[in-house]
């Protein structure tokens, strides 16, 4: 019946047939991630996902960007990390969410929660997994001996990483936010979120009281990296400064660092 349904439909014009469109697409994304077929289910998903946007269908959108979450966080744990499709993932997610957030009281906060924690787990991934800058460190060192331009990539990939940690925490903090507005905390939702925030803390050695919002934590595993790479830039008193700081962060907190060690 899919195959009957114009490409060329009017968002405006051909609401219920792009509706049915968009439902249908879903149903076949579920019964091949059924079957075990991610790839197809990936694709009809996606599709699902484009019509519901141009529906403005806030539910179809949640519904479609969780569903292609759990394929891509499923994949991701049995392949090498997929920069690409995480990155797009996280974009549909962002697109998701943002559509529910303008909505006074959503009518399911629970996906809200879901979104949310997907992202924190993506954000997780873009912080610790992706190695964006690779292939910009290893063009750099191919075609320019120069250790500034390396050095500079390095410090802003640290960086980059760094906000991406700080996204994860947020989104796990935005969705535990959520569940209390809603009362649905003491949840199973609430356990899951709570957990995911606290390997994401113990990750970055990030203490259980942390500063005010609006302010950086520099507790991160990467934090001493870059006070490190920054010390390279200067010369003098301010060299050794930053030295003995990057040097503090790196030992200030070493029964965390001993713990940090990959699970079986």
């Amino acid at each position: 019946k899919l195959a009957l349904v114009s490409r060329n439909l009017d968002s405006q014009k051909d609401i219920p047939v792009l509706l049915e469109k968009a439902l249908l697409q879903n149903q076949i994304g579920y019964f091949y991630y059924r079957s075990g077929d991610d790839e197809n289910a990936l694709v009809f998903f996606k599709d699902s996902f484009k019509s519901s946007r141009a529906l403005k269908s806030k539910h179809g959108m949640a519904v479609n960007a969780s569903n292609l979450a759990r394929i891509i966080l499923s994949r991701s744990r049995h392949f090498p990390v997929m920069e690409k499709e995480i990155d797009n993932t996280v974009e549909l997610l962002e697109a998701a969410v943002k559509k529910i957030v303008g909505v006074a009281k959503p009518p399911n906060p629970e996906y809200l929660v879901i979104l949310k924690n997907y992202l924190g787990i993506f954000y997780h991934y873009q912080g610790f997994h992706v190695n964006g800058g690779h292939h910009r460190l290893s063009s750099t060192a191919k075609s320019n001996s120069d250790q500034k331009n390396i050095l500079e990539i390095a410090l802003d990939e640290l960086r980059k990483k760094q906000g991406a940690i700080q996204r994860s925490m947020k989104a796990f903090k935005e969705a535990l936010a959520v569940l209390s507005e809603n009362g649905m905390e003491r949840c199973d939702m609430e356990t899951i979120v709570r957990q995911n925030m606290d390997w994401v803390r113990r990750m970055t050695q990030m203490p259980e009281k942390e500063k005010e919002a609006g302010q950086e934590s520099e507790n991160f595993t990467l934090g001493w990296q870059a006070r490190y790479l920054d010390a390279l830039w200067e010369n003098g008193p301010k060299h050794l400064s930053l030295l003995m700081e990057a040097e503090k962060m790196l030992w200030q907190r070493p029964e965390k660092i001993k713990n940090l060690r990959p699970s079986s």
